[in-house]
C-alpha cells in the first residue's frame, strides 16, 4: 500500500514536470515564432520603402510595380494583427505599442506619397520626399524592432533554462519511479508499458493518418489538374473540328454523325465541368464576382439558346417577368446563368410533353436591395416523395434505370445549391409523379439606381473582318490543337505563324513583329507562365499575350493573368469565343460607311465602331444612353458639391470615367476628372475643373447627338 502511494506521488510529480517541460517548449515555439515575424516585418518595411522609391524615381505607372508596394503592405499588415496579439506580455507591450503606433504612421506617409504620385506626379512625390524625414522614422522603427527583439531572447533564455530544470526534474522522478515501480510491483511496471506503449502507437497512428490525409488531399488536387488536362486537350480537337463539319454541306447521315459527335463531346465536356465546379466550392475557391446585368436580358438569352431544343420535343418553353423588377441589377450574373440554365436543361431532358415555364417575381424590395423569386415549373415526369428529399445529394439519381436512361453525373443539382448559397439565397422544390416540377429560387441582389430596361442587341460577329496586316504568333506543341487553330486563324483571314515550343517563340519574337500571342501553358521545357514572366520583364514586350490551357482548376485565370498574360481562353476553345477575343484585341477593317461624315472636335467614334462592327441600332441605343447618362451625372456631380457631400463627388467623379470612354473622350477630359476625385479640393478648384470638364462634355453631347441622327 505504502509502495502504491510513493508510487503515485512520483507520478504525479513528474506527470507535472513533463506538462511544465512541454508548455516551456510550446513558448520556446512561440517566441520563435516572434522573432521570425519580427524579421520579416523588419524586411517589408526596408522593401516597401525601396519599392516606393523606385516607383517614384523611375516614374513607374504599370500595374506590376504597384503590385510588389501592395504585396508588401499586405504582408506589414499581416505582421500587425500577429503582434497585436501579443500586447498581453507586460514586458514588450509598451514596445509593441510604441512600434505600432510607429508603423502606422509610416504607412500612412508611404500611401499619402503614393496618392501624391498618382494625382500629382513625380516632381511634386520627390519634393515631398526631400522635406520630411523619413530617416529617422525607419530607425526609430528598427530600434523598437531590435529592442523587442532582444526582450524576446533574455524571456527565451529564460524559458531554455525553465524547460532545462523541468526536464531533470522530470528525468530524475522517472528515473525513481522506474526503480520502484520494478521493485513495488512487476505487474504494475507491465501496466504502465501497457498503456505508454499504447499510447506511443496512438500517437504514430495519428501521425501516419494525418500525412496521408495531406497526401491525399495533394494527390487529389493534382489528379483533377492532369484530368483537367488530359481530357480537354483532345475535347479541344473533337468539339473544334465538329464545329467546323458542321458548317460545311454534308449529306444527311454524315450530318447527323456530326451531330452525334458532337452532342457526346459537349456531354463529357459538361461532366469534366460539373466535377471540377465540385472542387472549387468544396476547396473554398469558388467566389461570387458582382456585376451589373440585366436580369431580363439574361433570361430572354437563356430562352433563345434551349428553345429549339425544346422546340425539337414538342415543347413549350416560355418566360414571364414582373414589370417591377428593376431593370439593372448587382450580382454573379455567371453563376446566375449556370444555375437557371441547369434547371431548364433538367426540364427538358425529363419532360416528354406540356410546357415548361420561367417566372421571376419580386419577394421584397427596399432602396438597395430586392429579393428575386425564379420558378422553373415543368410538366415532366416528376419526383416521388422520397427521392425528393436527397434531390441535392452529391452524385444522387433517382434510380439506375432513370441514369441508364438519361445519363448525367448526379452533381448537377447538387452544384445549383452550392452556387445558390454562395449568392445567400435558397433553393425548395415541390414535385409530384407523372404532374411535373417547380424549382423556386430566392436570391438578394443590390439594385443599381436610376438605371433604364435595355435589352442590349449584340454586334453580328459574322461580319466581321480583320485588317490584312494582323499577324498572330501561335505557340502550341499539340499537333491536332495547331492544325485547329490554324484553320480557324484562316478561315478569318489572319496571317499566322506557329512554333512548338517557348523557346522558339521567344526568337520569333526577337526578330518579328506580331499583333498577338496565342500561348499554350503546359508545354516542355519551359511552360506558359514562364514564357509570358520572361516576354513581359526579359524582352520588354507589351503585344497581347492570350493563354490557352486546359487547365480549368481554381485561381488559374488569375495565375495567368499575374504572369503578365492579357486574357485567358480554356480548352476546348469554342470558335465563337476565340472570334471575341481576336475581335478584342485585332484591328478590324471598316464595316460600314455613314451617310455623312461629320468632323468632331470631342468625340471618337472609333472605339463604338469596333464593338458594333456595323450594328447600327446598338450605336443608336447607346449613344443615347452616352446623352442620357453624362448629362445627369453632371449633374448630380454638382449638386453632391453643393451639400459638401466630397465621398460622392468622387464616386460620381471616377464612375463619369468608365461614361465617357465609350465616345473616345476620356483622354480629354481625365484630367479634370482625377482633380474632382481629389478630396482635398478648394471650392476654387473644384469650379475651375468642373466647368472645364462641363465645357468638354456639352460639346461631346451635341457632337453624339448629330452622330446619332445620321444613324
Amino acid at each position: 500500500m505504502a509502495a502504491t502511494a510513493i508510487i503515485a506521488f512520483l507520478q504525479f510529480n513528474s506527470n507535472r514536470n513533463i506538462d511544465q517541460l512541454i508548455t516551456s517548449n510550446e513558448n520556446l515555439l512561440q517566441k520563435q515564432v516572434v522573432k521570425n515575424e519580427l524579421q520579416k516585418l523588419q524586411k517589408s518595411i526596408y522593401a516597401m520603402d525601396a519599392e516606393l522609391r523606385i516607383i517614384i524615381i523611375n516614374n513607374h505607372k504599370s500595374s506590376i510595380h504597384f503590385s510588389h508596394f501592395h504585396k508588401e503592405d499586405s504582408t506589414i499588415s499581416h505582421s500587425q494583427l500577429f503582434l497585436n496579439q501579443l500586447e498581453t506580455d507586460t514586458a514588450l507591450s509598451p514596445n509593441l505599442l510604441q512600434l505600432q503606433k510607429l508603423i502606422n504612421q509610416k504607412l500612412k506617409f508611404n500611401h499619402a506619397l503614393l496618392d501624391t504620385f498618382h494625382l500629382k506626379g513625380k516632381t511634386a512625390a520627390e519634393k515631398v520626399i526631400r522635406s520630411t524625414n523619413t530617416s529617422n522614422q525607419s530607425y526609430l522603427i528598427n530600434s523598437y524592432i531590435n529592442n523587442i527583439d532582444f526582450l524576446h531572447e533574455k524571456y527565451v533564455q529564460k524559458l531554455i533554462k525553465e524547460a532545462d530544470i523541468n526536464g531533470k526534474k522530470a528525468k530524475t522522478y522517472g528515473s525513481i519511479l522506474a526503480v520502484l515501480a520494478v521493485i513495488a510491483s512487476l505487474i504494475t511496471f507491465g501496466y504502465v508499458s501497457l498503456v505508454s506503449s499504447k499510447q506511443a502507437n496512438m500517437i504514430a497512428k495519428l501521425h501516419i493518418s494525418e500525412n496521408k490525409a495531406k497526401e491525399s488531399a495533394e494527390m487529389k488536387e493534382h489528379f483533377l489538374a492532369n484530368m483537367s488536362h488530359e481530357i480537354r486537350t483532345p475535347l479541344n480537337a473533337v468539339l473544334g473540328f465538329t464545329h467546323l463539319l458542321q458548317k460545311k454541306k454534308l449529306d444527311n447521315e454524315s450530318s447527323q454523325f456530326i451531330n452525334h459527335i458532337g452532342n457526346a463531346g459537349n456531354n463529357l465536356l459538361s461532366i469534366v465541368n460539373d466535377i471540377l465546379d465540385i472542387s472549387k466550392i468544396e476547396s473554398g475557391m469558388m467566389r461570387i464576382n458582382t456585376h451589373s446585368f440585366h436580369l431580363a436580358q439574361l433570361i430572354n438569352d437563356i430562352i433563345d439558346v434551349y428553345k429549339t431544343k425544346a422546340l425539337e420535343k414538342n415543347i413549350a418553353l416560355t418566360a414571364t417577368m414582373a414589370p417591377s423588377i428593376p431593370p439593372l441589377l448587382q450580382g454573379d450574373e455567371l453563376r446566375l446563368n449556370q444555375i437557371i440554365t441547369n434547371l431548364i436543361n433538367n426540364a427538358i431532358k425529363f419532360t416528354h410533353k406540356g410546357k415548361i415555364n420561367v417566372c421571376c417575381n419580386i419577394i421584397n424590395q427596399n432602396e438597395d436591395v430586392v429579393t428575386i423569386s425564379i420558378l422553373v415549373e415543368d410538366t415532366g415526369i416528376g419526383i416521388n416523395e422520397k427521392q425528393l428529399k436527397n434531390i441535392f445529394e452529391r452524385f444522387y439519381q433517382t434510380d439506375e434505370s432513370m441514369n441508364r436512361k438519361y445519363g448525367g453525373t448526379g452533381l448537377g443539382l447538387t452544384i445549383v445549391k452550392d452556387f445558390v448559397t454562395l449568392m445567400n439565397g435558397n433553393i425548395n422544390v415541390t414535385s409530384t409523379e407523372g404532374v411535373g416540377t417547380k424549382f423556386t429560387l430566392t436570391i438578394p441582389f443590390k439594385i443599381v439606381p436610376n438605371a433604364k430596361q435595355t435589352l442590349i442587341i449584340p454586334p453580328d460577329d459574322e461580319n466581321v473582318s480583320f485588317d490584312e496586316d494582323n499577324h498572330v504568333l501561335v505557340v502550341e506543341d499539340n499537333v491536332i490543337n495547331q492544325s485547329l487553330v490554324s484553320y480557324l486563324l484562316q478561315s478569318l483571314k489572319i496571317q499566322y505563324t506557329i512554333v512548338d515550343d517557348a523557346k522558339s517563340a521567344i526568337k520569333k519574337l526577337q526578330t518579328q513583329t506580331f499583333h498577338l500571342i496565342l500561348l499554350d501553358i503546359q508545354m516542355p521545357e519551359m511552360d506558359g507562365y514562364s514564357a509570358a514572366a520572361y516576354i513581359r520583364e526579359t524582352l520588354n514586350i507589351s503585344t497581347p499575350i492570350i493563354a490557352m490551357t486546359a487547365h480549368a482548376l481554381p485561381g488559374e485565370k488569375e495565375k495567368c493573368i499575374n504572369t503578365g498574360m492579357n486574357d485567358y481562353i480554356p480548352k476546348p476553345i469554342q470558335p465563337t469565343l476565340l472570334k471575341k477575343i481576336l475581335t478584342s484585341y485585332l484591328v478590324q477593317k471598316n464595316t460600314h460607311q455613314n451617310k455623312n461624315v461629320f468632323v468632331n472636335k470631342y468625340i471618337q467614334t472609333d472605339y463604338l465602331k469596333s464593338i458594333s462592327l456595323g450594328n447600327m441600332t446598338y450605336e443608336k441605343m447607346v449613344t443615347e444612353q452616352f446623352v442620357t447618362t453624362v448629362t445627369h451625372q453632371l449633374i448630380e456631380i454638382k449638386e453632391a458639391w453643393i451639400i459638401k457631400n466630397i465621398l460622392q463627388v468622387n464616386a460620381l467623379a471616377h464612375s463619369l470615367k468608365t461614361s465617357v470612354s465609350i465616345m473616345g473622350i476620356l483622354p480629354l477630359v481625365e484630367e479634370f476628372l482625377d482633380q474632382l476625385e481629389s478630396s482635398l479640393l478648394t471650392d476654387k478648384q473644384f469650379y475651375q475643373n468642373y466647368n472645364a470638364l462641363l465645357k468638354v462634355c456639352n460639346g461631346a453631347v451635341l457632337e453624339t447627338l448629330q452622330y446619332n441622327k445620321q444613324l
